[in-house]
């Protein structure tokens, strides 16, 4: 908010205002990976209550519901719980139709199934001319434990791999 100010006297380490907004709303984000080429989820954004029911029949089940504004969701749904999972259309209807009512715009996003260590994270860290500087990618071990756990792994090519 105060960048500008502040730029003057210090080195901002952060992302643009505009790819921090973009990295906030979970349909940005996704539109963002997407013009990466990585592969991903199906996800659809949905704000309004007929929208409902265009989708329900069409969804690959399972699928997570979870707010276009993390911290919208955070204040007023939960700051633990990041979304609800609906296996089959009466419970995406259930879930989605109170979020809705209350003003929630939603994305629903296609779960893959699979095990936690099914889940990498890529990690890196550039200079200001653009330079890779260090790389690392995450292999999750556990999913949904208080605190998450992860497995190292050095070796880039190891996540192009799979």
């Amino acid at each position: 908010k105060n960048r500008e100010k502040l730029k003057e006297f210090y080195l901002i380490n952060m992302a643009s205002e505009r790819l921090l907004s973009q990295i906030v709303n979970k349909y940005e984000q996704y539109k963002l990976v997407q013009q990466t080429g990585i592969p991903l989820p199906l996800t659809f954004k949905i704000n309004e209550s007929k929208q409902l029911n265009e989708f329900k029949n069409i969804l690959p089940y399972p699928v997570i519901i979870k707010a276009l504004n993390v911290n919208e969701w955070r204040k007023k749904v939960s700051a633990s719980v990041k979304g609800f999972v609906a296996g089959n259309p009466a419970e995406f209807l259930a879930r989605c139709t109170p979020l809705l009512t209350n003003g929630f715009d939603i994305v629903v996003q296609e779960i893959i199934v699979g095990p936690d260590t099914n889940h990498y994270k890529y990690c890196a860290c550039y200079s200001l001319k653009g330079t890779p500087l260090c790389e690392f990618t995450l292999r999750k071990i556990r999913q949904n434990t208080v605190i998450p756990s992860y497995l190292f792994c050095q070796n880039i090519d190891t996540i192009a791999k799979l």
